[in-house]
């Protein structure tokens, strides 16, 4: 195929491209309409159209490991299917930068907040829909602007090798997705994170936090969604006790301050403060000889809410770090020899752009797994997810062939039927064993001094530098 042929073929192929796996679910639509709205729409035909662009910052999740050459060896290789005789090098690879800015990450953020807001898990736990809210810190590359955007923490020879963005994220504990996330520098705190997840929730969801979220202010503005939550408090609390409803369970009264919006401090620091009271429900306990656990909640009826069930489901709260784990360690995961970053992106823009398209990429696994979950009464948590990942990945050409040969829809619906069948078949054979682990590293620091700016490259011609001998030293006669 000529060069100004495929140009003309993919200006119009990119321009309604889809993965047709995932338009199931009509996500080209949802797609279109996030590019609109934000006016990133293109203009001109362009062998890079925005909705092929849209699946581009996608696969760079789900294809971690390879260069952005491959990855677009990969999309093209989809399109195969439609034209057999498209070139795998029908566009520069350097291309994908300039569409990516072009697009920029709003529709990507757009694009995310409508696919989940199809997320609706089913009552789970005591008859609560169950969410969990973690924070959890990705890696970028090391550019002026990400350190300017996101920040780098301290560490204890100074500061991190690489600056991170904060990710606050509100995860349906049962499913493993990603009802909403919020970005921001890694030295701002957690808690201003959460408040903005809490429009998400609404009656009949429960959410259980970490004592790192622990917040009168926050428990307040929680419970006006008409939602309710567990919440781990830290040692250095002192509720109010006043009243016993039985072994470790008491209702209990806690103040703490709040901001009053549309006001200011005499001295222009911050909005002025009010202390606000909360009467909740704390319930302690330990395990084993453990430390002492202390939760509290606004389920204040102990016998429709036993507190022994409340203490157990806040271990629920785990799903949150298991789902931190399948994003960084199995999903956005790089070979050696490449940089150790969770996102690769360069500037701050691209860097939002790669994450929502991350977190999106993952919703839509999480997805098809919870569909092959429900096909066949699996919980979806017993499913591998990286063998599931796998298989999925693998079945994308297989989708792609049936829509560009005129496969009928049953067969489209037996490929579908088989790619459950496959998905269910990677259950796990030992699911959540009963096991806990001391929290220890493997490897020690390293020996090497720390990598500073003034350590770049430096440039060496070997063959005109090398001297034979020991400068200074006299000349010796080897010979015996």
């Amino acid at each position: 195929m000529l060069r100004t042929t495929m140009h003309e073929f993919l200006a119009k192929e990119s321009s309604d491209f889809t993965i047709e796996l995932f338009e199931r679910r009509g996500f080209r639509q949802l797609a279109c309409k996030a590019l609109r709205k934000a006016g990133r729409w293109q203009q001109r035909d362009c062998p890079l159209g925005s909705l092929f662009v849209v699946w581009i910052v996608i696969a760079l999740t789900l294809h971690r490991t390879k260069s952005y050459p491959n990855i677009l060896t990969a999309m093209l290789g989809l399109m195969r299917e439609a034209e057999p005789e498209l070139s795998l090098r029908a566009v520069e690879p350097n291309s994908i930068c300039g569409a990516r800015a072009r697009v920029g990450y709003e529709p990507l953020e757009d694009l995310f907040h409508r696919h989940a807001a199809r997320i609706v898990p089913k009552p789970s736990f005591l008859g609560f829909r169950t969410y969990g809210v973690d924070g959890v810190r990705l890696t970028v590359p090391n550019t002026p602007l990400n350190e300017w955007a996101s920040g780098r923490p301290e560490a204890s020879r100074g500061e991190a090798a690489f600056p991170q963005v904060l990710a606050i994220a509100l995860v349906d504990t049962q499913g493993h997705r990603v009802r909403d996330v919020g970005f921001t520098d890694c030295h701002d705190g957690e808690r201003p994170g959460c408040e903005q997840l809490l429009h998400r929730l609404r009656k009949g969801d429960l959410v259980f936090w970490d004592r790192g979220f622990a917040a009168v202010w926050l428990f307040k503005r929680s419970m006006a969604t008409g939602a309710n939550f567990v919440g781990r408090i830290p040692a250095n609390w002192k509720p109010e006790h006043l009243k016993s409803l039985g072994k470790g369970d008491s209702l209990v009264r806690v103040q703490g301050w709040e901001d009053v919006p549309g006001t200011m401090k005499e001295n222009g620091k911050g909005p002025k403060q009010r202390l606000i009271a909360l009467t909740l429900r704390m319930i302690e306990f330990e395990i084993e000889l453990g430390k002492p656990v202390r939760l509290l909640t606004d389920l204040l009826d102990p016998r429709r809410y036993p507190a022994r069930k409340l203490a157990l489901g806040h271990h629920e709260r785990w799903e949150s770090e298991l789902t931190y784990d399948e994003l960084k360690t199995h999903l956005a995961t790089v070979t050696h020899g490449t940089l150790h970053t969770v996102l690769r992106s360069k500037t701050p823009e691209g860097v939002l752009q790669e994450a929502y398209g991350m977190f999106l990429g993952y919703n839509l696994m999480r997805e098809v797994i919870a569909e092959a979950a429900e096909a066949h009464g699996i919980p979806p948590r017993e499913i591998s997810f990286v063998e599931a990942v796998d298989v999925i990945k693998e079945a994308l050409p297989r989708f792609e062939r049936a829509l560009h040969t005129g496969s009928s829809r049953h067969e489209r619906e037996r490929l579908v039927r088989q790619l459950f069948d496959d998905i269910a078949a990677v259950r796990l054979d030992r699911p959540r064993r009963k096991r806990v682990y001391d929290r220890v590293i493997k490897q020690q620091m390293s020996n090497f001094k720390l990598k500073r700016s003034h350590h770049g490259q430096k440039f060496r011609d070997f063959p005109a530098d090398l001297r034979l001998g020991r400068q200074g030293a006299p000349n010796q006669d080897l010979r015996p």
